[in-house]
């Protein structure tokens, strides 16, 4: 998507030739939520293609982006991985209790037909107990290797052996130094890959807890998740009619996702409805 001229917010790299990229777009992002997301492709001539993507980022990005939307965040992202590029338009809101929501949207010419990508995340809490746990483990590994080293001097003090005849002990304090590293490398990665942003962030992406909002955390991500994915199907819907292009999809999906109350993981709910029934599964959540 090069040949767009589009004034992108920021150029990220990802994939995995490198220790500290991202691998994806939606890296971190949290929980996929498939009821707000959209995956269509509609005939049009190759010709055109170019032209009408550039017309989607354009109108849908300003539409975003005029300040309606409260407290959300848009960029125009371009994702280069080799020497592949991607436009995404990225809309982010945190809500008053922490919460992370995410909209990913991108628009791409392919042969004889237009794709359309729409899908929406949520990262919650940091899971505090998975966090203390790992912290633990550490401490255990650390007062172990100070007993062992502390014993090893008393044995050999015992039988009258100068301190500096101690057996070394180097080698276990260099496997303690990669057991710890390795204990929270996913967090270091993640704080190196987004070091302008707090690190609590980056445990937050790690340590995953459940999406168990309440009432107030719910209707703080369903505002913003049904006014900015209205907003910008909507702006999707009028280029796509001024251009002769089907919107019955598109009318459907803005009709759904305004009745929808429940939040659902690909393999099973991961919140309930808007009285409070919470259900996790771990398993469907991207880190």
């Amino acid at each position: 998507m090069s040949q767009y001229s589009l004034n992108v917010s920021k150029v990220v790299q990802i994939g995995t030739d490198k220790l500290f990229q991202l691998t994806d777009p939606t890296d971190g992002a949290g929980t996929e939520l498939p009821r707000f997301s959209l995956y269509q492709v509609y005939p049009v001539e190759r010709s055109k293609a170019e032209v009408i993507c550039q017309r989607l980022y354009k109108q849908v990005f300003e539409k975003i982006n005029t300040g309606s939307l409260g407290d959300s965040k848009a960029l125009l992202i371009k994702y280069v991985e080799m020497n592949d590029e991607r436009i995404y338009i990225v809309v982010t809101r945190e809500t008053p209790r922490n919460t992370h929501a995410t909209i990913f949207m991108r628009f791409h010419g392919y042969g004889d037909h237009l794709y359309v990508g729409i899908d929406a995340y949520v990262l919650g809490r940091i899971k505090w107990s998975a966090v203390l746990w790992r912290l633990f483990i550490c401490l255990a590994g650390l007062i172990l290797l100070l007993l062992a080293t502390a014993i090893s001097r008393s044995f050999v003090s015992s039988y009258g052996v100068s301190y500096s005849r101690t057996p070394d002990m180097s080698g276990w304090w260099l496997a303690f130094g990669i057991f710890f590293v390795g204990c929270w490398w996913e967090v270091i990665k993640r704080a190196i890959q987004n070091p302008k942003t707090p690190l609590s962030v980056a445990f937050r992406q790690v340590f995953q807890g459940s999406l168990n909002l309440g009432s107030f955390n719910i209707d703080d991500v369903m505002m913003f998740l049904k006014s900015t994915l209205s907003v910008g199907v909507i702006a999707v819907r009028d280029i796509f009619k001024d251009e002769g292009l089907p919107v019955e999809i598109l009318d459907a999906f803005v009709q759904n996702i305004n009745v929808s109350n429940v939040f659902e993981s690909s393999v099973g709910a991961v919140v309930g409805n808007v009285q409070g029934d919470f259900i996790t599964n771990p398993s469907s959540q991207k880190r």
